[in-house]
């Protein structure tokens, strides 16, 4: 038997590795629910539709967006979707809400004290990708 942190950690990469792979799993809050997704799809036969709204990275390495992105309020367990995309803290552009609700409530709970140095983090890495695309090609 798994312990809770153990069932924690067993959720959140599922969870992770399917919004990757833009598999949605907005509302779910279990490890069996995950699976039943993952179930039903692969019955289908058929993967998830890739949204319109969705941009493929066409850069290797560096700032990029991989897959479905997760609301980062904690106990929020909205997920981006087909036809759901979140709004970027304004910010930082780093951190995702699929609400304004959920941003403000965030907001005041913890990424106010985090914000800024999402924000720097952010430009260092995409600086450290810029020089070293100039000496890679």
């Amino acid at each position: 038997l798994l312990t809770p942190p153990q069932k924690r950690e067993l959720y959140g990469t599922i969870k992770h590795r399917m919004l990757r792979v833009l598999i949605p799993c907005s509302g779910v809050e279990s490890t069996g629910e995950l699976l039943d997704i993952l179930e039903k799809e692969l019955k289908s036969g058929k993967p998830s539709p890739v949204p319109d709204w969705y941009e493929f990275a066409p850069a290797r390495g560096g700032p990029r967006k991989i897959g479905y992105d997760e609301c980062q309020r904690r106990e929020c367990y909205e997920t981006e979707s087909f036809d759901k995309k979140f709004a970027r803290c304004s910010n930082c552009k780093q951190v995702t809400y699929c609400s304004r609700a959920c941003q403000v409530t965030d907001w005041k709970a913890r990424h106010k004290q985090n914000c800024k140095q999402i924000a720097k983090h952010r430009d260092d890495m995409a600086k450290a990708f810029n020089f070293q695309r100039m000496f890679m090609g």
